[in-house]
This record gives C-alpha cells, structure tokens and sequence, in this order.
C-alpha cells in the first residue's frame, strides 16, 4: 500500500518492480503453504489407513506431483532474486523485495504458534473420519435440495 504513493514520483517503475516482486514471493509462499497441507493430508489418509478413493477428486500421482511442486516452489521462491548475488549487481531494493516475504511469512507463523500456543498435530492424531463423514454429510444435503428443486 505505502510503495503505491511511489508512483506519484519519478521512480514508479521501481515501485512497480518492488510490488510485483513482493507479490510472487507471496504466491509461492502461499502455493508452499497449500503443497505441505495436502502432502500432509495424504500421508495422514494412509496412516490412518483412509482410502484416497474417499476424497472427491483423487488419483495416483497427486502425492509425487505435490512434492514435485513443492520443491519446484521453493527452488523458485530462492532462486527469484538471484541477480542479486552476481558480481556488481547488488541492490539492496531487489534483495529486500525478493525475500522479504520468506521472514515475514516465517515470523508470523512462529508468532502463532508462540501466542496460540498450538503444536503440529501428529498425522495419526488429525481428524479425518469426522471432516470426511460432515463433508459427505454436506454433499447429500446438497443432493437432496437439487434433486428436490
């Protein structure tokens, strides 16, 4: 919001650069987030002996593919600002916009789990049976209202 008022002097540009690399740090740091919930779905499904078959949408490879993705995603998360590093091109403005996102994301996150005092659920402890059963529960209800309509 605040390198918005950049643009009303001569180094917009800058401001542009900084605001769209701030948002594909935060993009993938999200898509990060997303790949390890469901890497940590299936692995809990098979521990708690679960079959795939239950989820609506489902197939073989999504596991691979996740952690394909996933590495992907953090490959490019720190490889986004490389130029950086390179000899005579170091900018403190591409450095702090390129990575700024990982502390951040990392410091609230720690924060959390600090004031909340909550911990990582072990994946034999997370709730499944009862989000499956409420979640087939919901799609029979919806069923029922279309059919009916």
């Amino acid at each position: 919001m605040f390198l918005s008022f950049m643009s009303l002097s001569s180094g917009a540009l800058t401001a542009f650069y900084w605001l769209l690399s701030l948002t594909a740090a935060g993009v993938l740091v999200s898509w990060i987030a997303i790949l390890l919930n469901h890497i940590r779905l299936r692995l809990a499904m098979r521990q708690q002996g679960i079959p795939v078959s239950r989820l609506p949408w489902h197939n073989s490879w999504t596991l691979y593919a996740s952690y394909w993705a996933l590495g992907m995603c953090i490959i490019i998360l720190l490889t986004a600002g490389f130029e950086v590093f390179t000899t005579g091109n170091w900018s403190p403005e591409s450095f702090v916009s390129s990575y700024l996102d990982i502390p951040l994301m990392a410091t609230a996150y720690l924060i959390w789990k600090f004031v909340k005092k909550t911990k990582i659920a072990k994946l034999s402890e997370i709730p499944l049976l009862g989000a499956f059963e409420q979640a087939e529960e919901a799609e029979r209800k919806n069923t029922i209202d279309v059919v009916e309509a």
